[in-house]
């Protein structure tokens, strides 16, 4: 079976001020941004319905993730006290992981051999000048969904 990897980019505006930079550094103010999150996922293309994971399935398993940083201020979010790119990325990837399993589950009671893995968070931010900037997280521990014989 192919082994691919997909991603889904997530839109979302809030605002931070970074706590671990000098009081003279610009980014120490309150500010905000737009926000994207690419959601990388790896893994085997199910023969049948020619996905590794339907898009749908993925968007609904990212919506209360987006839904608590969307027009929040992100400082004030439990773990996101100090929300640099680098933190919110490995943020996201912890409150993601847990959501991929149910959203994952029908694919694999239907083939046993597939295996799907969150495989990367992408966390992008955009200035006024629309320069962008971004981390990538990739974990050496990554959630890998496999079903196992009955």
């Amino acid at each position: 079976m192919a082994e691919m990897e997909i991603y889904k980019t997530l839109r979302f505006d809030a605002a931070h001020r970074l706590t671990g930079v000098p009081p003279t550094h610009k980014c120490s103010a309150m500010h905000g941004h737009g926000f994207e999150i690419e959601v990388h996922l790896r893994g085997s293309v199910d023969p049948k319905t020619g996905f590794v994971m339907d898009f749908g399935d993925l968007s609904k398993a990212c919506e209360p993730v987006l839904k608590q940083l969307d027009h929040a201020i992100l400082n004030e979010i439990d773990g996101l006290e100090n929300p640099t790119s680098e933190n919110m990325s490995v943020w996201v990837w912890k409150k993601l992981k847990p959501q991929l399993p149910p959203a994952l589950q029908n694919r694999h009671q239907r083939n046993r051999n597939l295996r799907v893995h969150l495989y990367g968070i992408a966390f992008w931010s955009a200035d006024a000048s629309r320069r962008r900037e971004a981390a990538l997280f990739k974990a050496a521990s990554r959630y890998t969904c496999r079903r196992t014989p009955d």
